[in-house]
Order: C-alpha cells, then sequence, then structure tokens
C-alpha cells in the first residue's frame, strides 16, 4: 500500500510547481551574478516561507491551482499543515535546484534530485544505485519505494506543523524556518563541495544554536520591555511577583520547549536582567536576522505590544539591519495577518488588531503617493490596462476585465520595492490604495467581485 509520501510525489508530477515571471528573473539574476547569488537565492527562499505563512507560524494555502486545495480540503488540521510544510519545503528545494541545473529544465529531474537529497539528508542513505534513473521509473522499484517509506516515517516524527491558528501553535510552527533553512543550507554547501554530503550533524548543530538564540533574544526583549525603571524589577519581587505580565511566561514557556532550552537555564534568565547589548549574536547572514527581527515584531504582537519600541532599533543594529529594512519588516508581519485576520480568533477585540489595520493601510497609501509618477508611468506604457481604468470610470468592468487590471496593477506595485512586500499573497491593500489614489474616476462598483 502505497503511503501518503509516494502519492505527494506522484501529485507534484501531475501537478507541477508554478514559476511566476518574478521568480524566473530572480533565478535569471542570480545565474548572472554569482557574486550576489547567495543572497538572491535567500530572498527567493525568504519570500516563499513568507508566502506560505512559515515565517510567522501560521501555514496557509496560496496557490491559485484549485488541485492543490481540492487535495488538502479533507485533511485535518495537523494533516493539512504537515502537507503546506512538506509541500513549501519541496518547492524550496525545487527552486534551488533550477538555479545549480539552469540548462537541464526537466521538472521531474529536479524531483529525483530533491528526494535524493532528502534521502541523504534525513536518512543518511546510500543513494548510488539509484542514481540517473527517471522518477517513473524509480517509483516502481521496490529498494526505492522501501527508502521513501522511511523518509515518510522521519517526516512525521519531525513534522510537528498544524494550521489550527493559535497562540502556541503558531510559537512552535515558526520554527519549522529552521527546518527548511538547515536543509537548504547543507544542499548549498553540497553543491559547492560534494564531500559535505554526510556532515549533517554540523548543520543539524547550527540549527539548535540558532533556535536558542530567537529565545535569548525573546528574554531581551521582554525585559526591555517591561523594564521601565531601575525600581522595577526590586518592586515586583517585593510584591512576590512574576518578573513577566503572563502572555510574555507564557510565550516564553512555548519557545523554550520548542527550542529544547533547560529549564534551569530558562529560569536564570528570568531572574536575572538580559539587555540586547549582551546578547551575543553569532548571525550571520541576512536571512536569519530578517528572521529573528520578524519573530521579535511578532512576539509584540502576540504580547499585544504593537509598533516599533526603542528596543527593537537596538536590536535591529544589533543584527546589522538598516532602518528601512526594519520597517520593512514590521510592513510583512502587519501585511500578512490583516491578510488572514478572520482566521486569528485570539487576536479579535484587541487593539494590536485595529493598530495592525490602519498600519497597514496607512503604510501603503503613504508609499503610493510617493511613487504616484513612477506607478503612473508604467500604467501608460501598458495601453490596454491605462484604456481599461479609463472605462471603469463610466462602466462596470467584467469579470475578465476586473482580473486583467488587478494583476497589471499587482504586477506593477511589484516594481515599486518598498511596495513589493505588501503583494503578498493577495494584495488587497495595494489594490485598494491604488484605485483609491491613481487619478482615475473609478466607479464604486467598477469592479466586479471575484467570487460572483
Amino acid at each position: 500500500m502505497q503511503g501518503w509520501l509516494v502519492k505527494f510525489v506522484q501529485f507534484r508530477v501531475k501537478h507541477p510547481f508554478v514559476f511566476s515571471d518574478e521568480l524566473i528573473a530572480h533565478l535569471n539574476q542570480a545565474a548572472a551574478d554569482p557574486d550576489s547569488a547567495v543572497e538572491v537565492m535567500d530572498d527567493v527562499l525568504y519570500q516563499t516561507l513568507r508566502e506560505r505563512g512559515i515565517l510567522f507560524g501560521y501555514p496557509v494555502l496560496v496557490e491559485d491551482d484549485e488541485d492543490v486545495v481540492a487535495a488538502v480540503q479533507y485533511l485535518s488540521a495537523q494533516d493539512k499543515g504537515r502537507f503546506i510544510y512538506v509541500d513549501t519545503l519541496f518547492k524550496c528545494m525545487v527552486q534551488e535546484c533550477a538555479f545549480f541545473y539552469p540548462t537541464v529544465g526537466l521538472y521531474e529531474f529536479y524531483l529525483c534530485q530533491v528526494l535524493t537529497r532528502f534521502l541523504q539528508f534525513f536518512l543518511n542513505a546510500e543513494v548510488h544505485p539509484f542514481a540517473n534513473k527517471p522518477l517513473d521509473e524509480l517509483l516502481q522499484d521496490p529498494r526505492y519505494l522501501e527508502q521513501l517509506a522511511a523518509l515518510e516515517v522521519s517526516f512525521d516524527q519531525q513534522t510537528k506543523v498544524d494550521i489550527s491558528f493559535s497562540f502556541a501553535s503558531g510559537l512552535r510552527n515558526s520554527f519549522a524556518f529552521f527546518d527548511i533553512f538547515t536543509v537548504v543550507s547543507w544542499n548549498r554547501s553540497c553543491q559547492d563541495n560534494p564531500s559535505n554530503v554526510h556532515k549533517m550533524m554540523t548543520f543539524r548543530e547550527q540549527k539548535k544554536r540558532l533556535q536558542e538564540q530567537v529565545f535569548f533574544v525573546m528574554v531581551a526583549m521582554m525585559w526591555a520591555n517591561n523594564q521601565t525603571s531601575s525600581g522595577w524589577l526590586k518592586w515586583r519581587r517585593q510584591l512576590r511577583m512574576k518578573p513577566f505580565p503572563k502572555p510574555e511566561r507564557r510565550l516564553l514557556s512555548v519557545y523554550c520547549h520548542t527550542a529544547d532550552i533547560p529549564k534551569k537555564v530558562c529560569r536564570q534568565l528570568l531572574r536575572k536582567p538580559l539587555g540586547i547589548a549582551e546578547l551575543s549574536l553569532s548571525v550571520n547572514c541576512a536571512i536569519v536576522s530578517r528572521y529573528l527581527l520578524e519573530q521579535t515584531i511578532l512576539m509584540q504582537l502576540l504580547c499585544n505590544k504593537p509598533g516599533l519600541s526603542e528596543s527593537m532599533y537596538v536590536l535591529a543594529d544589533s543584527l546589522q539591519l538598516t532602518r528601512s529594512q526594519l520597517h520593512a519588516s514590521l510592513s510583512s508581519v502587519t501585511t500578512f495577518f490583516d491578510q488572514y485576520h478572520e482566521e486569528f480568533s485570539f487576536l479579535t477585540g484587541k487593539a494590536v488588531f485595529s493598530h495592525l489595520k490602519s498600519y497597514s493601510t496607512d503604510s501603503v497609501n503613504n508609499i503610493v503617493r510617493k511613487n504616484m509618477s513612477a506607478i503612473m508611468r508604467e500604467i501608460k506604457n501598458t495601453n490596454e490596462l491605462y484604456e481599461t481604468l479609463l472605462r471603469a470610470s463610466h462602466q462596470p468592468l467584467s469579470k475578465q476585465e476586473s482580473q486583467f487590471v488587478r494583476k497589471q496593477l499587482l504586477s506593477i506595485a511589484k516594481t515599486v520595492p518598498a511596495l513589493a512586500i505588501f503583494c503578498l499573497p493577495a494584495g488587497a491593500i495595494v489594490l485598494a490604495a491604488m484605485t483609491k489614489l491613481l487619478p482615475f474616476s473609478i466607479l464604486p462598483d467598477a469592479f466586479v467581485e471575484q467570487d460572483t
């Protein structure tokens, strides 16, 4: 009897991952400029993880392919979470293969390479007997199927992602970033030096250190947020109060368990203030710095403390991130939560949620105003779009015209770096701002609703 992994591979053979024009442009840029290839591919990886909600701990389906949605609609929350995680892991690795083997261009070849890497990384399996064989032949080989069955067991044991959209599950799920980042980093090292194939433990140890750093950063940020005066800690101790309010203690408990931090270490960190400047962060790549920053913003959000505090600027400096990157990270988090606000029942009614919506809207409106000339120039260069927008001022558009306008406006928005982050996954905030602020007298009902 076939397990779920074989069925998944067969599904992805039949329904290949879609490479957007933007992704293809990134892959071409990485191939053309080897010096910036790692940075570009990190951006590709980060964007994929952001789209799927892996960065923020709340996996979501963003595929336009109806077959993908149909494939998971009857799954339980845990199984659906596993599907999104495994699918995201495969997609990230397929993108890496497309970069490392640009002239091959065979999708099934990429899937074969990904499965080979997974067998090596998760099982330390011998893959020579399966080299240079087509995927359809491998899926008929009992020895290969046995290896995939073992790989499926490994995935089942290690994948704890679910999509219950709860406070605790989101925190646990967010560590899935390190799982995917570790596999991708190891794969890149193997491409540079094939002898690194058997050095999985080195990368797993690096993953553990990075998880610990997330915990230490969270503790330092909580001390910074709560210690408002020199007598604060002494006052709380006199009243025999816990050092942090309940939401923060709950958050730290989940992080401590997920990162496998010894309870003794956790208790020590809660007794003595830990300053951000005291942290020894061994972060040597921008993608991890961005993740640490966005996790901190997420922590602030869950603790009902939105916005950018002074400690956030100190942390950004420690991570060698610019002010613009800090504001982009805040925009990234707020846009995601605004896009899927109906799912986050545990945030409903909190003041932080209203703050998120207003922050996202105000940010996008300001960016559109600042870049109006460039946006209008792009619109006028696309004659069909320009004429359609003019027509929308005196008559409703058809469903096809409405879809065309949405697609074109989002494509133009993505050319503005400050706006691009708001275009994911559906760009509703961007579309609302552009149709409101652009110099077209668009009828309120000019656009046909997507679900009509």
